[in-house]
């Protein structure tokens, strides 16, 4: 071959090696498109061991057949990062520190630069690595505001939002940062009908009325809230309570007491009193049984004072104002004129006792006042001889008197002694009662008395009673009562004689002497003559 050939050859072979090392530069790599690469980190990652990028140029970047020559450039991120020259990798590195993407302070991305260098040109290329920080579901749901409690008035409609505060914060991102809320059980007044809200929903009404005594009026809620992470398994949850305080609303009536049971609620009572024929107002309430006239709203933690207002309703006789006031304030009844016997024997009124506040809140009730005889009354304290009584009873020899009064009661239920036949012929007329075949036991000096004393209008029979006058001295017994069907009582003790006292026992003689049982328009009445 010619000298000049082998020339010409040679050159064409340096040229060949220079174009296929140039089409061969070393620090090209598949991985970086347009000089950057996009890669994804798990927080909580663990270091040195974590790869963030395998780079993969051509080049060789240690030993023998060196090409290249890699370096981290500085960046805000370079120390989260380490190169792996050798490898061509770049791992996490944390240094002490934990890679963390929760919060406002955490770190949602790194950023690094990679420099590669060819040795046989010192040509340079900078490629970039940016590494997303994925969310781990790590946090579990914080509630925000605790404790929760809320006064909830009882008269609240169902369906009323009635708690819009329970909140949480979860410094997880997307789905591990969403929270849900639930009712921890069943709950028979409220719900959760927007888990996502979490607002509380009133399903069923309240009573403030029906706590048990002594229990606390409130309701404790368990509230789960828990994340939304796709992985049911590794879903986290928070609980709490809320507290809804049951408060008294208006939804009770006026109640008088005492309370009067029929069946499941309170009747009202019937308030009795009496006051005495032609006797003059003394300005003084009437005192009535069993107990003065009085009301209360029952939704005791809601009335303020005054609260209750009294009024007359109806009555009878249709007059009955003419003689009787009540007092708005106090319930308390006066009476206003003197009553006439003759013309009203009782009065029979209505009540009304309501809400100062509402006027739909009220009760009524009975109030029945009975006229007292005033003749009635003087048997008292009056004696029922005269003089010359005493003195022909003088002349049988008188030591002790010994009679019973019976006291009966007539048919609008009012007390009264039994009559004399002239008081029944004269109807019109009081007198105290005189007795025939009175017995004496021996000659004395003394005045002979009949005492009645009255009893309650509401007495299931009537009574007999034993009264003795001794030397003056009058004492009385125990009351005896008679029976309700025959009017007539076997129980009538023989009177020995002696003083009379409340506490006197007697043996087991029975009376059986004169007994007569009377009728008349009034009603019904026993004497009873000794």
């Amino acid at each position: 071959m010619a000298e000049g050939t082998r020339i010409w050859l040679f050159t064409m072979l340096v040229v060949l090696q220079a174009v296929t090392l140039s089409a061969q530069n070393p620090c090209e790599s598949p991985v970086f498109t347009n000089g950057i690469v996009f890669e994804a980190l798990m927080e909580n990652s663990p270091e040195n061991t974590t790869i963030v990028a395998n780079m993969s140029f051509a080049g060789t970047a240690v030993g023998p057949g060196q090409t290249i020559e890699l370096t981290l450039q500085d960046s805000s991120d370079k120390d989260w990062g380490l190169l792996v020259e050798e490898l061509q990798q770049l791992r996490l590195r944390l240094a002490g520190k934990v890679l963390d993407r929760d919060g406002n302070t955490g770190i949602r991305d790194l950023r690094f630069v990679i420099r590669c260098k060819t040795i046989a040109t010192n040509a340079t290329v900078d490629n970039s690595i940016i590494a997303t920080v994925l969310d781990l579901n790590d946090n579990s749901p914080t509630f925000i505001g605790e404790p929760y409690n809320q006064d909830v008035l009882e008269l609240t409609p169902v369906g009323s939002t009635i708690f819009r505060r329970v909140t949480t914060d979860d410094l997880d991102s997307n789905e591990n940062g969403r929270v849900s809320y639930q009712i921890e059980g069943q709950s028979e007044y409220f719900e959760i009908p927007l888990p996502s809200e979490g607002d509380i929903v009133l399903k069923k009404s309240l009573d403030y009325e029906g706590f048990q005594p002594g229990e606390e009026k409130k309701y404790l809620i368990p509230i789960v809230a828990h994340d939304l992470a796709a992985n049911l398994s590794l879903r986290k949850s928070s609980t709490t309570t809320v507290t809804i305080i049951v408060t008294d609303g208006d939804d009770q009536a006026v109640q008088f007491l005492p309370c009067i049971p029929q069946g499941d609620i309170c009747g009202s009572p019937l308030y009795v009193s009496s006051v005495m024929e032609n006797t003059e107002p003394l300005n003084q309430p009437l005192t009535f049984d069993p107990a003065p006239v009085f009301a209360i709203d029952l939704d005791i933690d809601v009335q303020g004072p005054p609260g209750i207002v009294y009024s007359f309703l109806a009555g009878s006789p249709s007059d009955f104002r003419d003689y009787f006031d009540i007092n708005a304030v106090t319930g308390n009844i006066t009476l206003k004129r003197p009553v006439e016997r003759t013309q009203v024997e009782k009065f029979i009124i209505t009540i009304k006792a309501e809400q100062d506040d509402n006027l739909l809140r009220y009760a009524t009730a009975d109030v029945k006042i009975g006229v007292e005889d005033d003749d009635f009354n003087n048997l008292h304290i009056a004696g029922m001889a005269s003089l010359g009584a005493v003195a022909a009873l003088l002349l049988i020899g008188l030591v002790a008197a010994v009679t019973y009064i019976v006291v009966s009661k007539r048919k609008d239920g009012t007390p009264r002694a039994s009559k004399t036949a002239e008081d029944r012929r004269n109807p019109g007329t009081r007198s105290v009662p005189t007795f025939d075949n009175q017995a004496f036991d021996e000659v004395g000096n003394g005045n002979i008395t009949i005492q009645c004393q009255t009893i309650s209008a509401d007495t299931d029979s009537d009574y007999a009673v034993p009264v003795v006058e001794r030397n003056g001295h009058m004492e009385e017994g125990a009351y005896q009562p008679l029976d309700p069907k025959t009017r007539i009582n076997s129980d009538y003790q023989k009177l020995e004689r002696g003083t009379i006292t409340r506490d006197s026992t007697f043996d087991d003689t029975y009376y059986t002497d004169t007994i007569t049982n009377h009728l008349s328009d009034n009603g019904s009445y026993l004497e009873v003559i000794g």
